[in-house]
C-alpha cells in the first residue's frame, strides 16, 4: 500500500491546484467569493513534498507589484501573495510571474520623467515576464501639480509614451490591461491629458482584448482617457462617474465582439447601451456576463423600453445591482436556454414588470445554477406583499427543471417576519442549493433549524442571527444539546461554515450558544463567523462552556470552532 505521502504527491493535478487555490486565497468554486490568504498555511505546505511546493510557488508568485516613487528606494517591488515572513524569494521568479503591476505614487514623476527615469534605472530595465498576461497600470496622485502649466504637457507626452512602451515590453504577451487613474481638476491640464491618455498610454491596451478602465476622485473631468483606435475588445469594466458615456459607447463599439460587459457607473438612461448614437439598436451576439451597478443615485431613473429584438441571446450571467434600469424584459428576452446565473433587486416595480412580460413563467430557465435576490428598493411597508411577489416567481422557477442545477441563494433584504421562512421552506427550487446566504435577513436559532431540515444539501450559511434563546421544538438549553442529538441529529449534514452577520441582534454569548449548537447538529461544520466586534467574548464563551454542562459531553464536535476562531 502507498504511503500517505505518496498518494497525496499522485492526486491529479486539479485536485491539487484546488487545494492550493484555497491556501493562496483564490475564488472559492461554489460562490465566486475571495478567500483570505493564510501565510501560516502557505508557509506549511511549502515544506512539503516537491509537487506541492512547486504548485504553491506558481501560484505565490504569480504577482509582481513594482512602485515607482520619490521615496527611498524610487522603485520598490514585491510578490503580495509571497508570504512576508519568508523575505523575498531566493530562486528566480520571472518566468512565474502572471500579472504585473505598475503604480506611479506622483503624477509629477509622470510629468517629469523621473517614473521613466526611475524604471529605466532600476533591474528591470530589459526584463521581461513572458507569462505577465495581465498588466495593471495605477495613478495615484495628481492633487500635487496642479499649478503645472500647458507647455509641460508636450514633454510629457513624449515621457508618458516611453513609460507606457517600457511598461508593455516588460509584459509582451499582455492580453488583459488595468488602467485606472484620478480625476483631473486643473483647467489648464483638461485637453492635454485627455490627449496624452488617448494616444500616448494607448500602448498599455492596444491588441489587447480584456481592458479594465477606473477613474477615482471627486472632481469632473469630462474629457478624461477616452480610448481611440479600432479596437475591438471581448471583455470590458469601467468605473467612470465623470466620463461613463465615453465607455458606455466603446461598449456598443465592441457589441459584436464582446463577451464580458462591467458597468460600475451606469447611466440614468439606460438606452444608451442598446442604441447607438443614431438611434439604431445595438445587438450583443457573444455577452455572456452583464454586471450594472449604479453609483450615480436614482433620482430622474428613465426606465426606457426597447425595440421588440433580442438585444443578449447567449447571455450567462446577469447582475444588476442598483434598481433594474430599464421599463421591459430587454435584459431576459429570448436567453432563457442560456442563463445560469442571475442577480437582482426585487421591487414592486421590477416585479410587476416581469408579471407583464412573463419572465419567470414555468418552463423557462432551465439552466440557472445561482439565483440572488437583492430588495433594496421599495420594500418598506410593502415587505409581505415583495415576499408573496418574490416567493411566486421563484416557485415558477421551480417548475422549470431548475431543481438539480440551483447550487447558491442569496436573498440580501431585511426582514423579521415569518414569511421569509415560509419562503425558504416552500420553494422546491431551493431543495438542491449549497450555498444560502441571507445577510440582513434576521432568523432566530429555530427558524434556522427548520429551514436546515428543509434544505439538506447546504453547505455554507449565511444570516443574522435573532436575540431570542436557542429552542427546537420548545425545548430549550441545558436540555436542548441532547434533544438535538436524539432526535434531530444530523441538521444541515453537509453545513461546513456558518456565519452570523453584523446585523444580528444576538448577543456574543448567544452567539456561542448557536455555534455549539450547530456543531452539535451538523457533523460537517468546522467554522464559524461572527462579527469583528463579537469575536473576543464569543471565543471566550466557546472556550468557557466546553468544558462544562451540557456541552462536555460533545467537546470533540466543538472543539473545530475554537480552531476557527
Amino acid at each position: 500500500m502507498p504511503s500517505p505521502q505518496s498518494m497525496f504527491q499522485t492526486l491529479p493535478c486539479h485536485i491539487m491546484e484546488q487545494i492550493m487555490h484555497f491556501a493562496n486565497g483564490t475564488a472559492d468554486p461554489l460562490t465566486r467569493d475571495t478567500v483570505i490568504p493564510d501565510q501560516n498555511t502557505s508557509i506549511a505546505l511549502l515544506a512539503t513534498c516537491h509537487t506541492w511546493r512547486s504548485l504553491l510557488i506558481s501560484q505565490l508568485c504569480s504577482e509582481l507589484f513594482i512602485l515607482l516613487d520619490d521615496a527611498n528606494p524610487p522603485v520598490a517591488t514585491m510578490l503580495p501573495r509571497w508570504p512576508k515572513k519568508l523575505g523575498l524569494p531566493s530562486f528566480p521568479t520571472r518566468s512565474l510571474v502572471k500579472k504585473l503591476k505598475v503604480q506611479i505614487v506622483r503624477w509629477s514623476s509622470l510629468m517629469d520623467g523621473s517614473a521613466l527615469h526611475r524604471l529605466q534605472s532600476s533591474i528591470y530595465k530589459d526584463v521581461t515576464f513572458p507569462a505577465a498576461y495581465t498588466l495593471v497600470f495605477s495613478i495615484v496622485d495628481v492633487a500635487t501639480n496642479i499649478n503645472t502649466p500647458i507647455e509641460q504637457i508636450e514633454s510629457a507626452r513624449k515621457y508618458s509614451r516611453e513609460l507606457a512602451r517600457s511598461i508593455r515590453a516588460m509584459a509582451p504577451n499582455t492580453r488583459e490591461s488595468d488602467i485606472s487613474w484620478p480625476n483631473v481638476y486643473h483647467v489648464a491640464l483638461k485637453q492635454g491629458l485627455a490627449a496624452l491618455f488617448k494616444t500616448e498610454h494607448f500602448h498599455l491596451y492596444s491588441n489587447v482584448k480584456r481592458v479594465s478602465f477606473t477613474e477615482y476622485g471627486g472632481f469632473d473631468f469630462p474629457g478624461n482617457i477616452p480610448p481611440s483606435g479600432n479596437i475591438q475588445l471581448t471583455h470590458l469594466s469601467f468605473r467612470c462617474k465623470s466620463s461613463y458615456m465615453t465607455f458606455i459607447r466603446l461598449a456598443c463599439n465592441c457589441a459584436p465582439t464582446l463577451q464580458e460587459l462591467i458597468v460600475h457607473d451606469f447611466p440614468k438612461d439606460g438606452s444608451c447601451l442598446i442604441t447607438d448614437t443614431n438611434g439604431c439598436p445595438v445587438i450583443y451576439p457573444r455577452l455572456e456576463k452583464l454586471y450594472i451597478a449604479q453609483s450615480l443615485g436614482i433620482q430622474g431613473l428613465v426606465l426606457p423600453k426597447s425595440h421588440n429584438l433580442t438585444y443578449f441571446p447567449v447571455l450567462r450571467s446577469l447582475d444588476i445591482r442598483c434598481q433594474y434600469p430599464f421599463g421591459d424584459d430587454v435584459l431576459f428576452r429570448n436567453n432563457h436556454e442560456t442563463l445560469e446565473h442571475i442577480s437582482l433587486p426585487f421591487d414592486i416595480k421590477f416585479i410587476s414588470m416581469a408579471d407583464e412580460y412573463q419572465i419567470f413563467t414555468p418552463g423557462k430557465f432551465k439552466r440557472l445554477r445561482s439565483f440572488n435576490i437583492l430588495n433594496y428598493y421599495g420594500a418598506q411597508g410593502k415587505l409581505p406583499r415583495l415576499i408573496e411577489m418574490t416567493t411566486r416567481c421563484a416557485t415558477n422557477l421551480s417548475l422549470s427543471g431548475t431543481t438539480d442545477r440551483m447550487h447558491v441563494v442569496k436573498w440580501s433584504g431585511i426582514s423579521e417576519e415569518s414569511e421569509m421562512l415560509v419562503a425558504l421552506v416552500s420553494i422546491k427550487t431551493l431543495a438542491n442549493i449549497q450555498v444560502l446566504e441571507l445577510p440582513k435577513c434576521v432568523f432566530q436559532f429555530s427558524e434556522m433549524v427548520i429551514a436546515l431540515r428543509a434544505l439538506t444539501h447546504v453547505k455554507r450559511l449565511w444570516f443574522s442571527l435573532g436575540k431570542k434563546p436557542a429552542s427546537v421544538d420548545d425545548i430549550r438549553m441545558p436540555k436542548l444539546p441532547d434533544y438535538i442529538t436524539s432526535n434531530c441529529y444530523p441538521v444541515g449534514k453537509f453545513l461546513y461554515s456558518v456565519t452570523f452577520d453584523i446585523e444580528s441582534k444576538a448577543s456574543a454569548k448567544q452567539m456561542a450558544t448557536a455555534a455549539m449548537l450547530f456543531a452539535v447538529a451538523s457533523p460537517s461544520l468546522v467554522r464559524v463567523e461572527v462579527p469583528n466586534a463579537a469575536e473576543q467574548e464569543f471565543a471566550s464563551e466557546i472556550k468557557t462552556s466546553v468544558a462544562k454542562r451540557p456541552f462536555v459531553k460533545y467537546a470533540e464536535r466543538v472543539k473545530s470552532l475554537i480552531k476557527s476562531i
